[in-house]
């Protein structure tokens, strides 16, 4: 018996006793979409490098033409997996450093290690991981753009057809004592839903079972440590657990997926919070969304006396979340309690402007929230 079926055994005999998972969830790449680079597996469809290019670090220029037949990085990298897989150009992920480059004002790296260069989440995402040494110092950097511009079906996404890249830096890890994972959350949002993805990056394992606040969970496996799976609608942060974790250590807690040391990129794309009832009220401004934000409305050509609809849930933590407002930065302010329950505060009596009015919310980056503006009593 290999080492890999006794792992399986013994991941069998931990979960014999849990109950099966609905038969009618399905997590993966939803039947709408026709993915190029995806298998389904167990249910749950991981996009994962197709090609696994053994890139040596990469000396500027960036691009490498020749790729040795074994992974060999110099001894202060992660001795993790390069999962280009052909599908960006290299001269879109060169900007990616480029503009890692600009934004934390960095000098021209003297090398760069490759770990991710692909798209994501039906090719509408272009994400990047890769560490750089400098002059300052070595990072660990995580890039992710969407993409904007190419042709449906396009097979390769070229310079000009990306946004702008979101950067997240960290000093580059200890290689003999890697992080359990890097991880982020994208975004998928259409005509017919919201959905958050999760890309996964680790030391190669079987796989890992996730799990999230108003979610089922699932499993999923990993290509030489990589996964990029849809999970649905949640209403909370993403966790996994390792297979290989519990085998060896029995049960342990689960590990958000996230940038190391950057809190907020654990924040996932949450299911949207119910939107609030006017009741027959002149609804004057209505928004929905995630985190911090303004609303921006008229409220007629008379004074008007306004009401605050609002409903908000989410937060990282066991204590209730609340959410700020403020109606045009006066002395009219109110917290909202997240309970996901309907709120109404008695807002200020407004004089007609004309540029509007504006209600301003703060929350934090996991609290999803439902706000109106309608005519006062």
């Amino acid at each position: 018996m290999n080492d890999e079926t006794m792992l399986r055994e013994a991941l069998h005999d931990l979960t014999f006793e849990q109950p099966a998972a609905p038969v009618d969830r399905v997590v993966g790449v939803r039947r709408r979409h026709v993915r190029r680079r995806t298998t389904q597996m167990g249910g749950v469809a991981a996009i994962v490098a197709i090609v696994a290019i053994g890139a040596a670090f990469i000396r500027a220029p960036f691009g490498n033409d020749t790729e040795p037949a074994h992974r060999d990085v110099p001894s202060w990298a992660l001795q993790w997996a390069d999962h280009r897989d052909g599908s960006v150009d290299q001269s879109v992920l060169d900007g990616a450093v480029a503009s890692w480059q600009r934004f934390e004002r960095e000098s021209r790296p003297s090398t760069v290690v490759w770990y991710v260069g692909q798209t994501a989440v039906h090719d509408s995402w272009v994400v990047a991981v890769f560490e750089a040494e400098t002059r300052t110092g070595r990072h660990l950097v995580a890039a992710q753009a969407q993409v904007g511009g190419a042709d449906p079906g396009q097979s390769v996404i070229h310079q000009g057809e990306v946004g702008d890249w979101v950067i997240r830096d960290a000093p580059a890890p200890d290689p003999t004592r890697p992080p359990a994972l890097v991880g982020l959350n994208l975004a998928d949002v259409t005509a017919e839903g919201t959905s958050n993805w999760i890309l996964v990056l680790s030391t190669p394992e079987f796989g890992f079972h996730w799990q999230a606040p108003g979610s089922a969970g699932g499993v999923a496996t990993m290509k030489d440590g990589l996964a990029v799976v849809d999970t649905g609608e949640v209403r909370g942060q993403v966790s996994v657990v390792f297979d290989t974790d519990v085998v060896r250590n029995g049960p342990v807690s689960p590990i958000p997926v996230a940038f190391p040391g950057d809190d907020n990129s654990g924040a996932p794309t949450l299911e949207p919070a119910t939107p609030v009832e006017a009741h027959g009220r002149q609804v004057f401004g209505r928004i929905g969304g995630q985190g911090t934000g303004a609303l921006s409305f008229d409220s007629g050509s008379s004074r008007t006396r306004v009401t605050v609809l609002a409903r908000c849930y989410g937060g990282p933590g066991r204590h209730l979340e609340t959410l700020h407002l403020t109606v045009d930065n006066g002395p009219f302010a109110a917290n909202v309690p997240c309970d996901d329950q309907q709120h109404e505060f008695a807002g200020p009596s407004l004089q007609p402007q004309a540029d509007g009015h504006t209600v301003f919310f703060t929350g934090n980056a996991f609290t999803a929230f439902n706000i109106a503006v309608v005519k006062g009593k």
